[in-house]
């Protein structure tokens, strides 16, 4: 009597999250193999997807090679512990279906049997699981969304790895990493660079949050992670979904004043801050001084002579412009510092104190500005509702002619209010840094060359940071080829009066 072939079967596990000291694959394998014990099938190949979800969409590499295998007429028959580990959706069940019909493979579950696709029992069972499975993971989304909306109406956290600053609630501050971030915020605020608490906190051997989930590798600070650190507006304590801030109160106490953190938003996102935080400038005027040919950034560099060698700035486009026969900019370092040094003090004295601070903005109007947002808000709900209700086709026309408009204010107001939060960053920072060069002194007009002497004296003390903020605000620098007069010129912003006298420096 002749045996009985044993059918070839191919195990598949899929599970959608991976948890960490559970071996929920291994589980569903171990099942699985004793269902080909009691079936008598011969378990050929084992197709895994472990941390892959079957709604999302996502590529499954064990769910491909599954399918390749049976139309490749390498299978007799699909195991799992039940049918939603092969899919969830109509379409990719649909797609396994039409696979083993054409292979002429069946499937067998734990939970729900053998079943023949070829079969009108089999593909209707089949489909009915599908649409059921989907729609449960439906309900589950829908159940998953309720309930984020109602912990963001209570301002709680939505759930997420933990973040740099809390612990694993997303509440509770982890002081160790509070205080570096109150560090990092006050150093940007103060003119220090993205690069510089990165190279910090990586010499201090200061963990990223992931450095702290099993089996992650230690990385290192990069610019990218401590700049999306820094912009986290968590860190005062504003709740955000989708980049949209919430009218809530968040449940968690902030670790940055919000002033704060819109000044160092500000500055990170300023487009007009050219220079790049990826290298800490070590000179005064690099990336400030601009070419008076080309325009370009003047970068430092070296100059030498007789075996002698000094630190100069020079226009970088003309290395990046090999067929540019014109004459670029090129100045000893030393002399166009003191130029700006002289110029910034001169600021200072000439502008009496008023003209070299910046008025913040009309902090009135901001709040009127925000009252009126939040009309808006009321007013475009009753506009919807308005649409919704409309019966005629005059009726909606006009109730969406009055939600584009309510949206058109809406953004213009957004517009404006960042306008205000920027320009108000940017003239605190001027203020504190020209606090910390004036003292508590304040400039006699009666002594002039005192008063610049000491002025320079005390912009020569500050930290480099602090006197390219001083200078980036207070002055634009331009070097003309050349020597003589009209080789630099310095534009004064904040004392435009300074710029009346054409007189320009000598420069050797």
């Amino acid at each position: 009597m002749q045996t009985r072939k044993a059918r070839r079967a191919g195990i598949y596990c899929r599970i959608s999250v991976t948890q960490p000291g559970r071996d929920k694959v291994g589980s569903q394998e171990r099942s699985c193999r004793k269902l080909a014990a009691d079936h008598k099938y011969d378990v050929v190949q084992v197709y895994v997807d472990d941390g892959i979800s079957a709604s999302s969409g996502a590529q499954r590499p064990g769910w491909e090679q599954m399918l390749e295998d049976v139309a490749a007429g390498k299978l007799d028959v699909l195991l799992a512990v039940e049918e939603s580990r092969f899919a969830r959706q109509v379409m990719a069940k649909e797609q396994l279906q039409l696979a083993c019909i054409t292979g002429g493979v069946r499937w067998h579950t734990l939970a729900e049997g053998e079943v023949d696709p070829a079969s009108a029992d089999g593909q209707l069972s089949s489909g009915l699981r599908a649409l059921l499975a989907r729609h449960e993971v439906q309900r589950k989304s829908e159940r998953q969304l309720r309930a984020n909306n109602d912990r963001r109406s209570r301002g709680e956290p939505i759930g997420g790895p933990r973040i740099f600053g809390f612990e694993s609630d997303r509440i509770t501050h982890r002081p160790d990493e509070v205080r570096e971030l109150v560090w990092a915020y006050e150093s940007i605020a103060d003119g220090g660079s993205v690069y510089s608490i990165a190279r910090s906190w990586n010499d201090r051997a200061i963990k990223t949050a992931s450095n702290y989930k099993p089996g992650k590798a230690n990385d290192k600070w990069s610019y990218q992670s401590v700049r999306q650190v820094l912009l986290n507006p968590r860190n005062a304590a504003i709740y955000t979904h989708r980049g949209e801030e919430l009218p809530v109160v968040a449940a968690w106490e902030p670790i940055v004043p919000r002033e704060l953190f819109q000044a160092v938003r500000a500055l990170l996102t300023d487009p007009s801050r050219r220079i790049t935080d990826h290298r800490e400038p070590r000179w005064l005027l690099a990336g400030i001084a601009t070419c008076g040919v080309c325009g370009g950034y003047m970068r430092s560099s070296r100059g030498s002579s007789r075996g002698k060698t000094w630190p100069v700035y020079r226009c970088t486009t003309k290395h990046s412009l090999p067929d540019d026969e014109r004459r670029h900019a090129a100045i000893t370092a030393n002399v166009l510092d003191e130029l700006a040094r002289s110029a910034v003090a001169d600021a200072f004295i000439f502008g009496a104190s008023s003209e070299t601070e910046v008025v913040d903005p009309d902090l009135a109007e901001a709040r009127r500005l925000r009252v009126r947002q939040a009309e808006l808000g009321t007013e475009l709900d009753a506009a919807v509702e308005q649409f919704v209700r409309a019966k005629s086709p005059r009726g909606r026309s006009a109730a969406q002619r009055l939600v584009d408009e309510l949206e058109a204010e809406d953004l213009a107001i957004r517009e404006q209010l960042d306008g205000i939060e920027r320009q108000s960053a940017r003239a605190a920072l001027l203020s504190n840094t020209s606090a910390d060069l004036l003292g508590r002194g304040r400039v006699d007009l009666a002594k002039v060359a005192e008063s610049k002497a000491r002025l320079e004296s005390s912009f020569d003390g500050l930290p480099l940071a602090k006197r390219r903020t001083l200078v980036r605000e207070l002055v634009d620098v331009v070097v003309n080829p050349g020597r003589g007069a009209g080789r630099v010129d310095i534009i004064h912003k904040r004392v435009p009066s300074l710029n009346d006298d054409d007189e320009s420096a000598s420069v050797p």
